[in-house]
């Protein structure tokens, strides 16, 4: 059954409505007559400035007081070889282990040599509580040779032999001399801490002020890569240590 249309009177439009809304001004609805809005005829904007923002004062950086000038701390002394120049070969011996062939400058000391291949082709002999058991010396094959003597005066491929030797505790009597006095002061040290590593904490214990200082053991002046059993002979349990500007 076809369902009549409904009639909407706002659908109703004879033409004039809409062209009335294209013309502008809104067509007459239910009797009421809707006048036209006044058009508004645009200004040209006046240009703004932008917001002036103070700037706002900035405080200096602090300061920091200058200390005296930085120096080379005693526990990174440079080492005698540069690293370059003349490669010497040599074969490193250690008792138990396959015996290694190196090549190494000719000014390195045997000091140096140890230093270098520490914890890489020479281990470290520490407890597993991670106490220093012992040290490590350069030499012959009969026994430990001056920690100063150099590849260069062993001559080509030789063999270098690594000798282990104990840790040991003897007292030192350390004596820093400076312009106001000396400082005294008995301590236990071990045999196999090296020199450089003893001098850092020497210059700690005692205060002493920036600076260049160095160690004499038993008068001698050692190399910061030696360790004290070299100067320290078997059975002695005293040893006289100089603490001085290098």
């Amino acid at each position: 059954m076809p369902v009549p249309a409904l009639a909407d009177d706002e659908d109703e439009d004879d033409g004039q409505a809409t062209a009335a809304f294209v013309r502008g001004a809104p067509p007459a609805r239910g009797g009421v007559s809707v006048e036209a809005s006044p058009s508004v005829t645009a200004l040209p904007s006046a240009p703004v400035a932008p917001p002036t923002v103070a700037a706002s004062p900035v405080s200096p950086a602090p300061q920091v007081a200058n200390g005296p000038p930085a120096t080379t701390p005693p526990w990174s002394p440079a080492m005698t070889t540069t690293m370059r120049g003349e490669q010497v070969p040599f074969r490193l011996v250690r008792a138990g282990a396959p015996t290694q062939r190196r090549r190494l400058p000719a000014e390195t000391t045997l000091a140096e040599v140890v230093a270098l291949l520490l914890g890489q082709a020479i281990p470290v002999p520490v407890s597993l509580d991670g106490t220093l058991e012992a040290g490590w010396r350069a030499g012959d094959a009969s026994a430990p040779m001056s920690s100063a003597t150099t590849l260069g005066g062993l001559g080509e491929d030789v063999a270098v032999h690594l000798h282990r030797v104990p840790a040991r505790r003897v007292r030192a009597r350390i004596v820093a001399s400076l312009s106001e006095g000396e400082r005294r002061v008995v301590v236990p040290v071990s045999t196999v801490v090296p020199v450089a590593s003893l001098l850092e904490g020497l210059v700690a214990m005692l205060d002493l002020p920036a600076g260049d200082w160095s160690l004499r053991v038993g008068g001698v002046a050692p190399g910061p890569f030696a360790i004290l059993d070299e100067f320290v002979g078997a059975g002695v349990e005293r040893v006289d240590v100089e603490v001085v500007r290098a």
